[in-house]
């Protein structure tokens, strides 16, 4: 039931589609069902996409975790984005915190592709891809793609990251977390 919450197109093309049909086909046969339940189901469009407005999921949660921490570690924030992590990952903590001193994000940071999915009932793993200018102690590395497989859990009431995995913008690999390209 959550694929509503997350995307109201498919219902939105359904209603629209059948609703339109009944309509048009109360053109050729004039009968009152036809047109209320037409009606009807036009008149329920705006409903499912003020649904989808009201309800926020925890894949739309983690999202905009994502695009937090993006910001933190492109402001060079290293609490903020520390912040993101959970406290029990000290070898995460530790190899962040010294990138956000190492690692300048150039202000063309693009953040795409993002799919979440949903490993067990409190662990989360999104995927996504980050493209930007890097700045590596100094030296410009240009504008460098990167993909990103993460997983969250919820922590404190909050979506902390437990496991990343940096993955080859080509090759589908593993490759060591702050290792360039």
């Amino acid at each position: 039931m959550t694929w509503l919450f997350e995307d109201p197109w498919p219902l939105t093309f359904a209603f629209g589609f059948l609703g339109l049909l009944l309509v048009v086909v109360w053109y050729s046969r004039p009968q009152k069902a036809l047109l209320t339940v037409g009606a009807l189901l036009l008149g329920l469009i705006p409903l499912v996409w003020l649904i989808e407005s009201l309800v926020i999921t925890d894949s739309e949660r983690v999202e905009e975790r994502i695009f937090g921490l993006a910001q933190a570690f492109q402001q060079q924030d290293t609490e903020a984005t520390l912040a993101f992590v959970s406290p029990q990952n000290l070898p995460l903590r530790l190899a962040l915190g010294a990138a956000v001193a190492r690692v300048k994000l150039g202000p063309d940071l693009t953040i795409r592709d993002i799919s979440v999915k949903r490993m067990n009932p409190t662990t989360l793993r999104s995927r996504f891809r980050a493209n930007g200018t890097v700045t590596l102690d100094a030296f410009n590395a240009g504008r460098q793609p990167s993909r990103w497989d993460v997983d969250w859990k919820m922590l404190d009431g909050d979506w902390r990251i437990v496991r990343v995995d940096r993955i080859h913008p080509i090759k589908d690999e593993s490759m060591e977390l702050f290792q360039p390209e």
